[in-house]
């Protein structure tokens, strides 16, 4: 069972394990993921504008097994965001921030917090 924080942080999600796709070779913690559909339990490095299924929260040492927390299941993840957003918002990924960047315009989520900790949104994933 996923560690539950009640206190006005982030609930942390499912977290199930994943291989990188064979062209991703430097997957990182905080790197967001979409399917990749192409290997059984592989997950690709989200580009600029795709709605996540996953926030990296481990890579093993040889970077081919990640643990991925799944956005949904009533989970709050905090990510880091860039341009303007608001409360309400859903969020898809903004890679030309960075791998594990948000903004708002997306299908994931609903932003239900911003700037609890500077640079970042707290999105409830249902």
């Amino acid at each position: 069972m996923a560690l539950r924080t009640l206190s006005g942080g982030p609930i942390q999600g499912r977290m199930m394990t994943f291989a990188p796709t064979a062209l991703w070779l430097d997957p990182h913690v905080g790197d967001l993921v979409i399917g990749d559909g192409l290997g059984n339990y592989s997950v690709a490095e989200c580009a600029d504008l795709d709605a996540p299924i996953g926030i990296v929260r481990s890579v093993s040492p040889d970077s081919r097994t990640i643990g991925i927390e799944i956005l949904g299941d009533d989970c709050i993840v905090r990510v880091p965001y860039d341009g303007v957003v608001g409360l309400g918002n859903h969020v898809r990924a903004d890679h030309t921030a960075g791998a594990g960047y948000v903004e708002a315009g997306g299908a994931v989520g609903l932003i239900v917090g911003i700037d609890l900790v500077p640079g970042f949104v707290d999105v409830y994933c249902a």
